[in-house]
C-alpha cells in the first residue's frame, strides 16, 4: 500500500499535469486567436495601404494628365501664335508690294489691258469701270486708250487698287480689285494653316 504522502504527491502531480496541459491548450488557442487577429489586422493594413496607393496613383495620373494637357495646349497656342505672326508678316509684305505696285507705270498698263479684256468679255457692250479715287490718272489713261469703246468710270469702294466692272445691259459683274484678291489670299492662308487672321 502506498504511502498517503506519495499518493498525495502523485495526485498533486497529476492535477498539475492536467492543469499544465489545459494551460498549454488555452495558451495555444490564445496564440491562434492572436495570430488570426494579427493576420486580419495585417490584411486590413495591407488592403488600406493598397487602396491608398491606388488612390494616390490615380490622383497623380489625373494631375499628370492635366499638366500634360495644359502643356500641350500651351504649345499648341504658341505654335498657332507663331503661325499667325508668320502669316501676318507675309500678308504685310504682300500689302506693301501692292502699295508699291499701284504707284508704278506697269499698274496703269495692266489696268488698261484688263479693261480691254473685260469689255471683250461683256461682248463690247457698254461697261462701267469702278476705280479708286487715287486712280484718277488711270481714268485718264482709259479715256485715251479705250476711246473706241463705250464705257463710264465710277468711284469704287475699295482701297488697294485694281478695278471692278459691270455691264448694265447683261447685269454681269467682274471683280478684279486687289482688295478682293488680298482677302482671298488671307482666306487661303487660313485654310493652309488653320488660322483666323486678324483683319
Amino acid at each position: 500500500m502506498l504511502d498517503p504522502v506519495k499518493k498525495l504527491a502523485q495526485f498533486t502531480a497529476a492535477i498539475q499535469a492536467d492543469a499544465m496541459a489545459e494551460s498549454e491548450k488555452i495558451l495555444s488557442e490564445v496564440r491562434q486567436e492572436v495570430d488570426t487577429a494579427m493576420s486580419a489586422a495585417e490584411d486590413e493594413v495591407l488592403n488600406e495601404t493598397f487602396r491608398y496607393i491606388k488612390n494616390e496613383v490615380a490622383h497623380e495620373r489625373t494631375e499628370t494628365g492635366r499638366r500634360v494637357s495644359r502643356r500641350m495646349m500651351d504649345n499648341k497656342n504658341a505654335l498657332n501664335n507663331r503661325r499667325e505672326e508668320m502669316a501676318n508678316a507675309v500678308m504685310d509684305k504682300v500689302r506693301a508690294r501692292l502699295v508699291s505696285y499701284v504707284q508704278s507705270d506697269a499698274y496703269a498698263v495692266q489696268m488698261t489691258t484688263l479693261a480691254k479684256e473685260i469689255i471683250t468679255a461683256f461682248g463690247n457692250k457698254e461697261t462701267v469701270f469702278y476705280l479708286r479715287p487715287a486712280d484718277k490718272a488711270i481714268a485718264d489713261v482709259f479715256k485715251r486708250e479705250l476711246k473706241d469703246y463705250k464705257f463710264q468710270i465710277a468711284e469704287g469702294i475699295f482701297e488697294l487698287g485694281g478695278l471692278m466692272a459691270s455691264c448694265p445691259e447683261t447685269h454681269m459683274q467682274i471683280d478684279e480689285s486687289f482688295d478682293t484678291k488680298y482677302s482671298e489670299l488671307r482666306g487661303h492662308f487660313s485654310e493652309l494653316f488653320g488660322l483666323q487672321l486678324a483683319q
